[in-house]
């Protein structure tokens, strides 16, 4: 019973695949909206919405897709896009404008968000001289110390 199945299911699965959705030319699916050139009259053609191969369609012939046209663009008619045209620059630097506005405008906003936390300005440490009347006075004190050392051990004889 499980061969069976496994059986019928290897044989439906290339049937699934073999459908085509979109229109056949010759052996070949063509997807809807693609255009082919045909070998024999060397027309292009597209596959349409209905499922059916027709001509692609000339300079000025009314059109309701870009792929109806030989040109890929359709405006109501069939239309040429010209290569220097400045219909593709003007998204591309109003979409640059807009981008270098966002820009700028977060960049202000932040720096009015944002604590202003300056540092503080570090205060001037006094520096202290040693003069020569702090020399003297260690000197005295040394000489001082030693005096009182010698009268201790003086003391400390008599006893």
């Amino acid at each position: 019973m499980k061969k069976e199945v496994v059986l019928l299911l290897l044989l439906l699965i290339p049937l699934s695949f073999a459908i085509c959705e979109g229109c056949l030319m010759g052996e070949k699916c063509i997807n809807v909206g693609e255009q082919r050139l045909t070998k024999e009259d060397g027309y292009e053609v597209y596959c349409s919405s209905q499922k059916l191969l027709e001509r692609a369609k000339e300079l000025g012939e009314p059109c309701s897709s870009d792929y109806e046209c030989k040109d890929y663009y359709c405006d109501m008619v069939c239309k040429r896009l010209e290569s220097g045209s400045s219909s593709l620059v003007m998204p591309f630097l109003k979409f640059l404008i807009l981008g270098i506005i966002i820009i700028i405008v977060v960049y202000f906003l932040e720096r009015l968000i944002r604590p202003k936390n300056k540092p503080k300005p570090i205060k001037k440490q006094k520096t202290i001289k040693i003069q020569p009347k702090l020399k003297k006075d260690y000197d005295t004190l040394e000489k001082n110390l030693s005096k009182s050392v010698e009268e201790v051990s003086q003391l400390s004889k008599k006893k």
